[in-house]
């Protein structure tokens, strides 16, 4: 892969990683609205909500992916540039420029997180507020039904969120 072409792999695995998490937080909200406004969920969510929210999400990532890529970017490079990743993450790339990275690194890290984390308090926040409207309506058929309803999502939440914000602490700093 050519140089330019890792920092093209760069932009793309930071958008669609940050696209994913607010699509993922899209969901949660779509649940909430679903499980605790039932009479009112076609009213408040609509095409032309969702669409529009689809939009900013898709520029706001790209916004967060131009930006992890022009941080990577701006570095001078000397020597061998080869990415010692199965494909050019920011963090992987960053370590192959000829100056101190210690700032860049905590600008990719500090990104990364809040991309991670606003969606997941959000996630998290919603759920809470399904499990209370649930518990609150006293009948245990409700409780399973909410449950069957929101069991892949959390397996999805789970499965994406941790493990990435596992990664990124891990080898991100």
């Amino acid at each position: 892969m050519t140089f330019y072409g890792c920092f093209f792999q760069l932009f793309c695995v930071h958008y669609l990683g940050s696209l994913d998490s607010f699509i993922i937080m899209l969901m949660a909200i779509d649940r909430y609205v679903a499980i605790c406004k039932p009479l009112r969920y076609h009213s408040i969510i609509n095409n032309k909500l969702v669409t529009l929210l689809c939009y900013i999400f898709w520029l706001f990532a790209a916004v967060i992916g131009l930006a992890m890529t022009l941080i990577a970017g701006i570095l001078p490079y000397c020597g061998p540039n080869r990415v010692k990743n199965c494909f050019c993450a920011s963090q992987a790339v960053i370590v192959l420029a000829c100056v101190v990275v210690t700032l860049e690194r905590r600008k990719g890290f500090s990104i990364a997180m809040c991309v991670h984390l606003f969606p997941l308090s959000v996630i998290i926040l919603s759920y809470i507020l399904i499990i209370r409207v649930v518990y609150l309506s006293a009948n245990n058929g409700n409780l399973q039904k909410a449950f069957n309803t929101c069991t892949t999502h959390l397996i999805v939440i789970g499965l994406y969120f941790i493990l990435r914000l596992f990664v990124y602490c891990t080898f991100g700093t």
